[in-house]
């Protein structure tokens, strides 16, 4: 995921497969985010929320 180089030949159901893992990972990134981000946090969530962000930063 964080390789620098890209994964050489993969065959079509490879793609597939690897297409659907990254999809389900942004649908459990983004429902993350509708269910556990609040204005206003305390300091133990905020900083949970933000190790979070930073993951997320490097994904894009």
């Amino acid at each position: 995921m964080f390789a620098s180089e890209e994964t050489p030949s993969l065959s079509a159901e490879q793609r597939e497969r690897m297409f659907i893992i990254f999809s389900m990972l942004i649908s459990l990134f983004e429902r993350a985010y509708l269910l556990l981000y609040e204005d206003g946090m305390k300091e133990k969530q905020l900083r949970r929320w933000r190790s979070w962000e930073d993951y997320n930063g490097r994904m894009v």
